[in-house]
């Protein structure tokens, strides 16, 4: 059965992307469930919970209230709430219970609108389908509703990160980690969507002149911004040095309005190397591997959703256990990079070489404490250190 997950522990769902997105914006945020699904954000999605402050609430729904749909209680835990924190917004956000009772997130959240007077969100979040998703809905929903209608001037040399959460990079490190290669570089950077920037920040980030998508759940609200505010975009990540050096020409040549030609990949010597990631930042590492170290044959495998114009042949989305079990134990690949617990799937393959970088969305909190960088420099040390180390 696809999807049926008889290894790995199931993925970060999609209201989880979602909180994990709107954690920094100063909004109110309440996931209508029993409270199961709150704590699974809270508990196992968030690294951030723990040492940051973040509305983040449970309806608490119960029997009675399931059963009968008194959805009036849940207005009003949200008025009362509303009233002694008084936040900038309010989101609300469904799970698997709501879902199956067919509650009208977008009626009540318009009910909160009249009464509040605030900018209330709804998203129809299923818990079904996994926190890519989430972290979409979330970040077009801060375009669409927290941005003015026109550009400022704009910063020359001047760019927004969009696509940044633990859920993907980890911590907040990493993100600083990019933003120092850009600075360093001449660039400046006005926002970062949304790890590390408030919600005024974003709400000014127009003034960049181009937006850099880390992850493919940006992509959406990059084309958004392209379309409604003629911003446009790169897709790429920062690991390596030549990879770096290849991203910042790539930049350079869109502000400057330039074709740009890019790197013709080396050519498959001595086995292949599977990369099992988020789309863009394993594109990323795949750069690194084929200019840093001249590796050819990289494929980039994904159980989320991946777009098709940043995917190779030979390249995989929306992948089950099955796929990677069987791209594992083809003995075409002599090289894994992924999550640890991707080891699982090795079944003592000799020859195979594992480099780890973990995710959040898949290992949880057994990756929270993780200091792993797969960008600049690090990723030269990671996979220097896991070619020395086998497994199987």
């Amino acid at each position: 059965m696809k999807d049926l997950h008889m290894i790995l522990p199931t993925f970060a769902p999609d209201f989880s992307g979602v909180c994990s997105t709107l954690f920094e914006m100063e909004g109110m945020v309440v996931i209508h469930d029993a409270g199961g699904c709150t704590g699974t954000f809270t508990g196992y999605d968030e690294p951030r919970w723990f040492d940051e402050k973040s509305c983040v609430f449970t309806s608490n729904l119960d029997d009675v209230e399931a059963v009968f749909g008194t959805d009036n209680i849940l207005l009003d835990k949200i008025f009362a709430a509303d009233e002694f924190l008084n936040r900038r917004f309010i989101a609300l956000l469904g799970s698997p219970s709501p879902m199956v009772l067919g509650t009208d997130l977008n009626a009540l959240a318009k009910i909160i609108r009249q009464k509040t007077g605030k900018m209330c969100i709804s998203f129809n979040t299923k818990g079904t389908v996994f926190y890519d998703e989430g972290i979409s809905m979330a970040l077009l929903e801060l375009a669409r509703n927290f941005l003015p209608s026109g550009r400022p001037q704009i910063i020359p040399n001047s760019v927004n990160l969009i696509g940044a959460t633990p859920l993907d990079l980890t911590n907040r490190h990493n993100i600083d980690v990019i933003k120092e290669l850009l600075e360093e570089n001449g660039f400046f950077v006005c926002s970062t969507w949304a790890m590390g920037s408030t919600l005024d920040e974003i709400s000014n980030s127009l003034s960049a002149q181009c937006n850099i998508v880390l992850t493919a759940s940006a992509l959406k609200t990059a084309r958004y911004l392209e379309k409604v505010y003629g911003m446009p975009y790169l897709a790429g990540s920062f690991s390596g040095v030549k990879g770096v050096r290849e991203c910042l020409r790539q930049l350079e040549a869109l502000l400057k309005g330039k074709e740009y030609r890019k790197y013709r990949p080396p050519e498959e010597t001595g086995g292949r190397t599977l990369i099992v990631g988020e789309q863009l930042l394993a594109n990323g590492i795949r750069q690194s591997l084929e200019l840093d170290f001249n590796i050819g044959g990289v494929d980039v495998a994904t159980f989320f959703n991946a777009d098709p114009q940043y995917m190779r042949p030979g390249d995989c989305k929306e992948m089950d256990e099955d796929e990677l079990l069987r791209r594992i134990r083809s003995g075409i690949y002599n090289r894994i990079v992924g999550d640890g617990l991707y080891r699982l799937f090795d079944a003592g393959l000799p020859g195979c070489r594992f480099v780890e970088i973990p995710h959040i969305a898949v290992s949880s909190r057994l990756s929270w404490e993780s200091s792993v960088c797969p960008f600049g420099k690090s990723m030269l040390e990671l996979v220097t250190c896991g070619e020395e180390e086998f497994y199987g």
